[in-house]
């Protein structure tokens, strides 16, 4: 009998370390369950994508698409915040054009954060599409209670986590002399924020915190991260591959993120979080942990940020708990799609 052979469709290839957290998180958990499964993504830099993940790729374009979905069993949707208006019309089309080409092939949408869906018309579109799928997963209940207000039946949606859960905790190296503060930041909103916010990290880099700014995606983020350590100082800028940067990550005494997935990194090793409200996804994330501190724009200054980030250092031992057990749902999640698109 052919080994299985699912399509794999995300945002890939775009220099985003979440995104490609993601898509290395589940290509582990595949492997894991069933190593005869054969996966081809889509991405937008295919050479990049079979060189860091080792994995069959080709250009994200519909006629690609459309040769491969007549050799693949099944298109998954995989992770992220694919289903959305926000940042722009042409990217929700793209994803429900995709999945209209795909049909009658099983098609599969996993741990999705779906929304904002801003605009009629999306919402009823994506309440169709979602009618038509073989399986349904969300990573979040924001995103469930918005699949339901759009009209999908809550029957069909299983809230899980982000598939970034499912990797283990990297090995500790001996812990740091200083504590240090990790900062991963991204341009959002009119900017205003940043110098409020620079203020709150020298008034912690003063009492003793050293800081290091995590760059998640270099092309939109890295401009901002030099302001930032410039304004500061004599502070390091981490880029790099998913592995170095979970390294880092997992030496902080802290970390405050205005990219989920250095979130996710961060209570993936346990890792107390303070998030900034940039997306409702953030709340999100806080809510399905059942840890994490979040803060809006507006209190980024130091008598609002500060004592938050000192607070959240309390949270340890529970985000080391709560990440365990999120582990066991992500891996669950892969074993729950496999079953759902694999042949019978």
């Amino acid at each position: 009998e052919l080994a299985v052979h699912l399509a794999l469709l995300g945002y890939y290839g775009f220099e985003n370390q979440g995104d490609e957290a993601i898509l290395a998180a589940l290509l582990e958990g595949i492997a894991r369950e069933d190593p005869s499964v054969r996966v081809t993504v889509l991405s937008h830099d295919p050479g990049a994508t079979s060189r860091v993940h080792g994995v069959e790729s080709v250009e994200r374009r519909i006629p690609n698409l459309r040769r491969l979905m007549t050799r693949a069993d099944a298109l998954v949707f995989g992770g992220g915040s694919l289903l959305q208006d926000v940042t722009s019309q042409k990217s929700l089309l793209f994803y429900l054009t995709c999945m209209g080409m795909s049909l009658p092939r099983p098609v599969a949408w996993v741990a999705q954060g779906i929304g904002p869906l801003t605009r009629p018309w999306g919402r009823r579109a994506v309440a169709a599409a979602a009618q038509r799928l073989r399986y349904l997963s969300v990573r979040d209940t924001i995103s469930r209670d918005l699949l339901v207000a759009c009209g999908v039946d809550p029957a069909r949606i299983r809230v899980t986590v982000d598939p970034v859960f499912g990797f283990e905790p990297v090995p500790k190296a001996p812990p740091e002399k200083a504590p240090c503060l990790g900062v991963a930041p991204r341009p959002f909103g009119d900017g205003r924020w940043v110098e409020p916010f620079t203020r709150s990290l020298a008034e912690l880099s003063r009492q003793g915190a050293r800081i290091e700014l995590v760059c998640m995606r270099p092309p939109e983020d890295l401009p901002l991260c030099r302001k930032i350590a410039g304004d500061l100082g004599d502070v390091p800028v981490i880029l790099g591959t998913i592995p170095v940067l979970r390294q880092r990550v997992a030496s902080f005494t802290a970390m405050i993120g205005v990219r989920l997935h250095a979130l996710i990194f961060a209570a993936v090793e346990g890792v107390p979080w303070v998030g900034v409200r940039y997306d409702p996804k953030i709340d999100g994330l806080r809510d399905r942990l059942g840890a994490g501190a979040v803060v809006g724009e507006s209190e980024l200054g130091p008598e609002q940020l500060v004592p938050v980030v000192k607070r959240s250092q309390l949270e340890r031992d529970r985000m080391l708990r709560r990440s365990a057990e999120l582990r066991v749902l992500a891996r669950e999640e892969i074993r729950a799609l496999l079953a759902a698109v694999g042949r019978p």
